[in-house]
């Protein structure tokens, strides 16, 4: 798969969330920079490319990866930052945080 970034990216690129506990759930929370970048759709759809090999996790991520996308609009419309659980589901919340910066 290849990937290309925006013409306005800015490099290096990175992602680099802070994983922690948030309320019941372990994920990662994104910054107000990471959380616009995740509300594009282009975002969402290229990291659920990434696992197409696994067909089941294909499909999940699609069904999830709406909810993130969503999620992550909402966010970053108020100027807030999206977290993203791993433990107990994949679901996207919003992250208030001292690390939402």
């Amino acid at each position: 798969m290849d990937l290309f970034p925006a013409a306005d990216a800015a490099y290096p690129i990175v992602a680099d969330p802070t994983w922690e506990w948030y309320s019941a759930a372990y994920g990662a929370g994104f910054s107000k920079q990471e959380t616009r970048e995740l509300a594009n759709v282009g975002a969402v759809t290229g990291f659920c490319a990434t696992i197409a090999k696994f067909p089941a996790l294909a499909a999940a991520c699609g069904i999830a990866g709406a909810q993130w996308f969503l999620q992550a609009g909402l966010a970053a419309n108020a100027n807030g930052c999206v977290f993203i659980a791993a433990i107990p589901a994949p679901l996207a919340i919003r992250w208030i945080s001292d690390n939402c910066r």
